[in-house]
């Protein structure tokens, strides 16, 4: 299955863009396969798959010992967080012995994978309804992060929406690649704004901020815009990070510049170790 849009260009034309549900992109009928921006991304920030780590073990850890939820531990001189941890739950159920038989041991860690998926169905949810409200102006009421999204970034900016979900490609590189920008916007000094949504874990994002791929693909969408020679010239981009459990939202302006180099680079890299495929 793939969708197609019809991007307007500065010269008054228009180029045809499909993608297919594996984020494949390619322009016309059936021109050749673009890879995504994403997947050029792989390479940036290893540390990724460590706080990736972390919060499965986070998840793990909650599922089998609820008393943690909504806890915070902070190292001492005395003690690590981890026996801080331990002496909150002996403290909470009484000492004895636990037992955590491989078939609770996996149940919890299918827990995990429930919350990843959670978390992946939080985000498309999001990004449905920031597009109806773009697009048609409906507002989800009863969707805490739109709501969010809408009094921090929606009303709040003042911002002149352009367009949504908006399909791309960058026709100055060889080979070419494809990408889906969130949204597109006019602030109230007439510049013209790319921006992204990313869902973060409250308790994640204070302690690690944002990550530099995130920075990398936008500049790389923004790129693509001017070259291919889009009606819509960026000349800032925003990254609005929505905390799941609807208590805020962060909004960082990025540097296009630095985003655009760390995206060649990453892409270099990507076509070395891929072969140039």
């Amino acid at each position: 299955m793939s969708d197609t849009q019809h991007h307007q260009l500065a010269d008054g034309s228009k180029v045809q863009i499909s993608r297919n549900g594996r984020h494949q992109y390619w322009i016309g009928d059936d021109g050749p396969k673009m890879k995504s921006v994403t997947s050029m991304l792989k390479h940036v920030e290893g540390d990724t798959f460590g706080v990736g780590m972390n919060w499965t073990r986070k998840k793990i850890n909650e599922a089998i010992f609820p008393e943690l939820v909504g806890q915070s531990f902070q190292k001492t001189r005395t003690k690590s967080v981890k026996e801080q941890r331990l002496d909150f739950v002996v403290n909470s159920r009484g000492a004895g012995p636990m037992e955590i038989t491989p078939e609770t041991l996996l149940r919890h860690t299918n827990a995990a994978d429930d919350a990843s998926s959670q978390s992946t169905e939080m985000g498309n949810r999001l990004h449905e309804a920031v597009d109806a409200y773009i697009r048609h102006g409906t507002i989800t009421e009863d969707d805490p992060l739109f709501l969010a999204w809408f009094n921090e970034v929606g009303k709040a900016n003042e911002e002149l929406w352009l367009a949504s979900e908006l399909f791309l490609y960058n026709p100055a590189l060889e080979p070419n690649y494809g990408g889906t920008v969130d949204a597109i916007s006019m602030d109230a000094r007439g510049e013209v704004v790319i921006w992204d949504w990313k869902t973060k874990e409250k308790d994640s994002y204070e302690k690690y901020g944002g990550y530099l791929h995130e920075h990398a693909q936008l500049a790389a969408y923004a790129d693509a815009l001017r070259a291919m020679g889009s009606v819509y010239t960026p000349t800032k981009g925003c990254i609005a990070y929505i905390m799941r459990d609807g208590s805020y939202v962060d909004v960082v302006e990025i540097d296009l510049e630095r985003g655009s180099k760390l995206f060649n680079a990453s892409r270099e890299l990507f076509l070395l170790t891929q072969g140039g495929e």
